[in-house]
């Protein structure tokens, strides 16, 4: 048995708050994928409020955005892709661009030295939480609550 590496384990503040119902403008601070107790694989978004109509969530607060990948019916990975895409400029609803990013490759040098050529979306979230290359980008978000009684975020470019 070896020693554990915790200089390798990356924290997140546990106890930011969520958005609450509003409109808001967003700089993000930190994309994670993390392996959770009770979902699985989860992406949690650390962002820094600029704009806000809820006084829940004021100018200067930092909050969090939790989202589990393996929802049911992919709905976890269809929140995640809007949040990828707003990052590029692109609403869900503009189905010529969300289709012209599909079709694109890149190559991503991993960690390891080694290159691979993914899809886009898929490079752009592992760039994200492993090298940060979205720290700092700006997306707006609407939270609204859904039938069920939790909050549903809707992510847009600025």
């Amino acid at each position: 048995m070896g020693l554990l590496k915790f200089s390798q384990i990356e924290l997140f503040d546990a106890k930011l708050p969520k958005l609450e119902p509003g409109k808001f403008t967003l700089t993000i601070d930190k994309v994670m994928q993390k392996q959770t107790r009770d979902y699985g694989t989860a992406c949690i978004v650390e962002v820094t409020v600029d704009s806000s109509d809820n006084t829940e969530n004021p100018v200067g607060t930092k909050a969090s955005w939790f989202q589990p990948e393996q929802a049911k019916l992919d709905y976890g990975k269809r929140r995640i892709k809007s949040f990828l895409l707003s990052t590029l400029g692109v609403t869900t609803s503009n189905a010529e661009a969300v289709a012209k990013i599909e079709k694109q490759k890149v190559t991503v040098k991993m960690d390891d030295g080694t290159s691979s050529e993914e899809d886009a979306l898929d490079a752009l979230y592992f760039e994200a939480y492993s090298k940060g290359v979205l720290n700092g980008k700006k997306i707006k978000a609407t939270v609204e609550k859904n039938k069920n009684g939790f909050n549903e975020l809707t992510f847009s470019p600025v």
